[in-house]
Order: structure tokens, then C-alpha cells, then sequence
């Protein structure tokens, strides 16, 4: 069970510049889980309209904090301190609904990936 809402965590992300600026929205939570939808900005695109990849490492982040928060509480200090990533292909924007970006934080393994909308996207435990 979590341990905050949906709202809590939408409020958390209203109330500080660098996750304003991402503009991502909790969609849904979880015990250790949180899944983000990203909108489409002209400034997150690289030319040729590919998605810029720190756009991703920056919602990854956000999602891990948040399902971090899931389990700890609000309050929890927890931050970052090593995240890593491959890039498997290129994201363009495909369609009007924003990317999921989707997170679980459970025990000393973190698991996340990103999906288009129309495939939907849960988190994963590796």
C-alpha cells in the first residue's frame, strides 16, 4: 500500500522549479511505484523532432523519487546517487498523448522504461 496519493505527489512536483520545468504529471502510484506522462514540448525535441534524452534520464529520475516516496513517505530525503541508462532507440513524437515514464523502487534494485502511449507502460523490477 502506498504510503501517499496520487494528489500528494502531483502536489510535490507543482511546488519545486525542476520538476515544474518537465512539466510530467503522476498517473498513477503504487507500494514502491510511480508512473509519469510526460507532454510534448518543442523545447524537449532534438532536430529532427527525436526526443532529447535527457528529457528521459530527467523523468527516470523524478519517477524513482517519487516511487521511492511511495514507500517512505513524504517527508523521506532520499536522492539520487548513480543512474544509468541505454538508449535503445530514438522517441519521436508519434502521437498527441504524452510518454509514460514508469518507475519501481523496491528493496536494493530499481527497475524503470519508457513506453508510447499506445503500448501503454508499467513498472518492472529487473
Amino acid at each position: 500500500m502506498s504510503l501517499v496519493t496520487l494528489a500528494e505527489l502531483n502536489d510535490l512536483l507543482a511546488a519545486h522549479a525542476f520538476t515544474r520545468r518537465l512539466g510530467a504529471e503522476v498517473v498513477s502510484v503504487g507500494d514502491g511505484a510511480c508512473t509519469l506522462a510526460v507532454p510534448h514540448h518543442p523545447e524537449h525535441l532534438r532536430p529532427g523532432g527525436i526526443v532529447s534524452g535527457p528529457i528521459y534520464m530527467h523523468a527516470a529520475d523524478v519517477a524513482f523519487w517519487l516511487a521511492v516516496k511511495t514507500r517512505l513517505g513524504l517527508d523521506d530525503p532520499s536522492v539520487t546517487s548513480s543512474l544509468n541508462t541505454a538508449f535503445l532507440g530514438t522517441a519521436r513524437r508519434a502521437s498527441a498523448a504524452p510518454p509514460r515514464c514508469c518507475a519501481s523502487a523496491g528493496g536494493s534494485s530499481t527497475g524503470w522504461r519508457s513506453a508510447p502511449p499506445a503500448r501503454g507502460c508499467s513498472p518492472t523490477t529487473p
